[in-house]
């Protein structure tokens, strides 16, 4: 009696983890596209894809996610200044007129304009290493962003202007990440 009692508890106590495990992963949506990005603000979700840039509201049952431009370009990288002013990066190839890194949009993505500003791709002609890989923002002065790639740069004005913090050249380093610590702005 007590061993099959044993069993039961074990048994039970294995369903019940499992559905917990289980229960804590939801399907949502964007299938077929690789989230470079993900982004919460203000209630929605946002996300650099293979594919664009797309946003749904968190607290949606659906898998719909609504885009915001950049169809066929790879949103590497993605700045939410608020519920309609976005800034991206999208991998460049340096083919024909491919050679901007950086896009800015303030009518929540109907419209992409090139916002380089001294950060991306070079004006002389294509340079991978200034392509911007990762971008981020003192969320308590949103005209502080640092953006990566073959460097690190930082902009006060939030994004009109750029300056490397780190290297002398734009290909000495490859960063690929950056985030600014919260609580103590000055650690990147």
């Amino acid at each position: 009696m007590k061993r099959r009692f044993f069993i039961v508890i074990i048994f039970t106590v294995e369903i019940l983890l499992y559905n917990l495990s289980y229960s804590q992963w939801s399907y949502l949506g964007l299938g077929g596209k690789t989230i470079e990005v993900l982004r919460a603000h203000n209630g929605f979700l946002y996300a650099g894809t293979s594919n664009g840039v797309f946003r749904k509201r968190i607290d949606s049952p659906d898998t719909t996610w609504i885009s915001l431009g950049l169809e066929s370009k790879h949103a590497k990288a993605l700045l939410i200044l608020d519920n309609s002013t976005f800034i991206a990066s999208i991998l460049i190839t340096g083919f024909g007129n491919d050679t901007i890194s950086l896009f800015k949009s303030i009518d929540t993505g109907v419209n992409w304009f090139p916002y380089q500003n001294g950060f991306g791709s070079s004006a002389d002609g294509f340079d991978e290493n200034k392509q911007v890989l990762s971008l981020d923002m003192l969320q308590s002065q949103p005209e502080i962003m640092f953006a990566v790639g073959g460097a690190v740069a930082k902009s006060t004005d939030g994004g009109i202007n750029w300056r490397r913090v780190c290297g002398d050249h734009w290909n000495v380093l490859r960063f690929t990440f950056i985030k600014i610590d919260a609580n103590r702005p000055n650690v990147i």
